[in-house]
């Protein structure tokens, strides 16, 4: 009869163990996959940023490559709009990422050099534009840069 007792109150403490240890496993695991769908979750939205980023660039560096009328007033102040509600919009998504990096420095040299002498680009100097350019590239691959090491950084931390 004791040894029944023995033997039951054994199998009762391994069960408890075993439960335990699975239920610990299972949070451990749910833990992480919510700091991994996290990292993912922002590492799209810093994608998609980058690629806005990107494709704003490419629009400002042929906008700027390309010749100008004097007679197309009105279309440069709208494309000088439409660069600012763009640079606008990238700057608000940024803000809305968890813990966003510092880049209004680069946004507004990245909005400056876009859009300053944009309502009459017939006025710009050769040598001007190119300074522009080298600008909207440098400002871009900053803001890039920034996101993607921020996120780097994130990532490695154990907060994250």
């Amino acid at each position: 009869m004791e040894a029944t007792a023995v033997s039951t109150i054994v199998s009762i403490m391994i069960f408890l163990f075993s439960a335990a240890l699975v239920i610990s496993g299972w949070t451990i695991i749910y833990t992480n996959a919510g700091k991994i769908a996290n990292r993912s979750e922002r590492f799209s939205q810093i994608s998609s940023i980058n690629n806005d980023i990107r494709q704003l660039s490419t629009e400002a560096l042929i906008y700027w490559n390309e010749p100008h009328l004097k007679s197309k007033k009105e279309t440069y102040i709208l494309t000088s709009q439409l660069f600012s509600l763009k640079t606008k919009s990238i700057k608000s998504r940024i803000s809305s990422l968890k813990n966003p990096p510092n880049t209004t420095e680069q946004i507004v040299k990245l909005r400056r050099s876009i859009t300053l002498d944009a309502e009459s680009p017939y006025k710009v100097s050769n040598d001007h534009k190119i300074e522009k350019l080298e600008i909207i590239i440098s400002s871009c691959d900053d803001i890039c840069s920034l996101l993607l090491l921020d996120h780097e950084s994130l990532r490695k931390s154990d907060n994250y």
